[in-house]
């Protein structure tokens, strides 16, 4: 049996940017700022940056409801893609394929 489950909650760094695949699927990508439990030696709170990647109805629903800044759970499998660069070195990026994403309760700010 294998399992590969991944649960974050944390804050969008960034603006939302809806784009359409080359097959035609919505996707969106994103990183969360996602603070650790504990400090570290220097007493500061360790906050993890961690590449998000949504496709479909999920990107959709991302852009609609949240933005930079926004406080969000995600749900989802952590997955890893090799490429070349122009330079001809090798990569591998690390990012969450996010299935499912919820609210957190935060509370809508007033307008003013």
């Amino acid at each position: 049996m294998a399992l590969n489950k991944i649960e974050l909650m944390g804050r969008i760094t960034n603006e939302l940017e809806q784009k359409v695949t080359t097959s035609g699927k919505e996707v969106v990508s994103f990183t969360m700022a996602v603070e650790r439990n504990y400090k570290g030696s220097d007493g500061n709170k360790i906050t993890d940056f961690i590449n998000c990647v949504a496709f479909g109805n999920q990107a959709k629903h991302i852009c609609n409801y949240f933005g930079k800044g926004k406080l969000l759970l995600v749900v989802g499998a952590l997955q890893s893609r090799q490429y070349t660069t122009q330079n001809n070195e090798k990569r591998t990026v690390f990012e969450v394929n996010v299935e499912e994403v919820y609210f957190t309760g935060e509370k809508k700010e007033q307008e003013q």
